[in-house]
């Protein structure tokens, strides 16, 4: 398990996202030259507001800057969106961050379990979860913001082309963002790896074969 983990850390930011983009639920088929696009000013979105906060608050906790934002952080140890195994969202009617501290208990327990703290920062995983909401905040209240804008060009019937959104673009600016702002060397993308593997949803030979 450890030496397939240390892999799966050492994988490149670009297999993790080309990943989060092909699974998200709302995404469509792309075309490579879409994905390289797509992944290429994501990141590269994510990478300026990073920059923007660092210049102007420095080195900055998750719980800090929330609170400059004006967001409130809520905890709870229910399920958020049944069936999916939320480790926090953003709920922009409410202006709050919702930490699942189930789902973040798992997580923690499985890296003590493997002794991986050597390899993946267990006191990293709730500031990580931050940034990522963070980053959708600032989507919710960037007008014109990449991420948030980018439309694809799709066939209706096979006959008349329709714009549709990309949400799979946010997620991936908001993973960046977060790895950046939280300073870990490895995609937070991890995180989720362990949660999924903890609660037998996937294997790591299955994350060991598309990595």
């Amino acid at each position: 398990m450890r030496e397939l983990i240390e892999k799966n850390a050492a994988a490149h930011d670009v297999k993790w996202y080309s990943r989060v983009l092909k699974n998200h639920p709302a995404s469509c088929e792309l075309s490579k030259e879409e994905e390289q696009e797509i992944l290429f000013y994501s990141m590269q979105t994510a990478e300026k507001y990073a920059s923007e906060l660092k210049k102007g608050y420095g080195t900055v906790s998750g719980v800090s800057l929330a609170g400059t934002m004006g967001l409130s952080i809520k905890r709870t140890k229910e399920e958020l969106r049944k069936p999916f195994l939320y480790m926090g969202i953003f709920e922009p009617e409410e202006g709050t961050v919702i930490l699942n501290d189930s789902t973040l208990n798992a997580i923690r327990g499985f890296i003590k379990e493997y002794h991986l703290s050597e390899i993946i920062r267990e006191e990293a995983l709730e500031e990580a979860v931050l940034f990522h909401e963070i980053f959708h905040w600032m989507e919710e209240n960037t007008p014109g913001i990449y991420t948030r804008s980018k439309m694809l060009k799709r066939p209706v019937w096979n006959l008349f082309p329709r714009s549709r959104g990309l949400d799979g673009a946010g997620e991936v600016g908001a993973i960046h963002f977060s790895k950046i702002m939280s300073g870990i060397s490895y995609s937070p993308c991890l995180y989720e790896m362990c949660l999924l593997i903890k609660t037998g949803v996937c294997s790591i030979d299955f994350f060991s074969s598309i990595l």
